[in-house]
């Protein structure tokens, strides 16, 4: 690909990213001062569970969209993913309807509703977005997370000012809404190839995807919400509604930027491997662009992160300042180092990702079995964590694109 054209979806990408990031961040000024502690701790717990199931709801079957050299059996793929969400949404909508007799206490019933809801609305949206990176709509990719994040700010808004009840969840599903609307308009032109026979014998010519991708999704959603777990078994409500706002606002970064560049390296690193090109220097490339500017988050987040979470969201967010200017470490090493992982998909080695994801998540689950201590201390136990296993999986991706590239030249000699 032409060093112009790289540049170009980046920019686009980027660009899109950056003002989906920064519309959040704006409305956060007034939704931390409408909503209180508490309500971010339940939302915060909508978020543990939606965060998995995200991951999972397509069956990584999404993944395999970029694939294909045929749109018709990429697009039936998509309905894979689509099959699959509707499936998740039954299974909660019977959990909503069982709760009504048993119930565990800690959970609100209505927390399985809006989760149903979610799968739906979630299996079209991340399907959608891998089909128009499909389709190198890098523009429209772009708009989609804009008109998401702005949809969840301002209807987030407006519910918390009407004091609705769960106004933070119905906001949230307020701007997926918006979303799954603008994700059907984009899909309708290829509506009569959508619905034709389902070709069943592709389920099992791409079951590597829901075998081996579908668990390190879900281990890795699942090592995201253990510290939240954690956290709000251990500590009153203050101090888990500000480590889940803190959490909340490095996703926004994390989440957006690692999102972003996975999707622009894993196209890439699929061309590359078609035209039988060297996978690290993309790789270097991609490394550098995650890094340095997370890494100046970092910095500015461990120096200032107090008194700039009291000016822009109110002293009872100074608490969740301090968290932050931990937490701001594994942000960065998720936006780092993550999205490079997925040439281990474009190279045939997903078991590799499975097996690392499985002890990344083992290793998060042992911080379950240290002896309580205050919450900053936590932070740090889980900062020394993220970094030890993504360290790990950065030397594991160097070697294996080292002996990739290694047996490219001896090929060309």
């Amino acid at each position: 690909m032409k060093e112009s054209s790289f540049r170009q979806q980046l920019t686009v990408l980027g660009g899109g990213a950056a003002i989906a990031q920064l519309i959040p961040f704006l409305f956060s000024f007034v939704i931390t001062r409408v909503f209180n502690t508490a309500d971010f701790a339940t939302f915060g717990l909508f978020l543990a569970i939606s965060g998995p199931l995200s991951n999972i709801v397509c069956l990584r079957y999404e993944l395999a969209l970029v694939l294909p050299r045929e749109d018709e059996e990429a697009l039936q793929l998509l309905r894979f993913s689509q099959m699959a969400g509707w499936f998740f949404a039954g299974i909660l909508l019977l959990a909503y309807l069982s709760s009504f007799a048993w119930n565990p206490g800690w959970i609100p019933p209505v927390l399985f509703l809006f989760l149903a809801v979610f799968s739906v609305y979630a299996s079209l949206s991340q399907a959608s977005m891998y089909w128009m990176q499909r389709k190198e709509w890098y523009k429209k990719l772009s708009l989609s997370k804009v008109i998401q994040n702005t949809s969840v700010a301002a209807c987030t808004l407006l519910l918390g000012w009407l004091a609705v009840p769960y106004g933070l969840m119905l906001g949230y599903l307020a701007g997926w809404t918006v979303l799954f609307v603008f994700h059907l308009s984009v899909l309708k032109p290829y509506r009569p190839l959508y619905t034709r026979k389902i070709p069943w014998d592709l389920l099992s010519r791409y079951r590597d995807f829901p075998l081996y991708n579908t668990l390190p999704a879900l281990l890795q959603s699942l090592t995201a919400s253990l510290p939240f777990w954690l956290v709000v078994s251990r500590y009153d409500v203050h101090e888990s509604g500000s480590f889940s706002m803190a959490r909340q606002l490095m996703l926004i970064a994390s989440g957006t930027g690692a999102v972003v560049l996975s999707q622009l390296y894993f196209q890439r690193s699929v061309k590359h491997m078609h035209e039988k090109n060297r996978q690290l220097p993309e790789f270097v490339r991609t490394l550098l662009i995650g890094s340095i500017p997370s890494a100046a988050v970092v910095c500015t987040l461990w120096a200032f992160g107090e008194p700039l979470f009291a000016f822009f969201f109110g002293d009872k967010w100074i608490f969740a300042g301090k968290l932050s200017s931990y937490l701001a470490a594994s942000m960065m090493l998720h936006i780092s180092v993550y999205p490079l992982s997925f040439v281990l998909n474009t190279l045939g080695k997903t078991k590799w990702l499975s097996l690392w994801q499985l002890s990344y998540f083992l290793v998060t689950v042992c911080l379950f079995l240290l002896p309580g201590t205050n919450l900053l201390t936590f932070c740090s136990r889980l900062v020394l964590v993220d970094a030890c296993c993504y360290l790990s999986l950065f030397g594991l991706l160097v070697a294996v694109l080292m002996r990739h590239d290694k047996a490219l030249r001896r090929n060309d000699q």
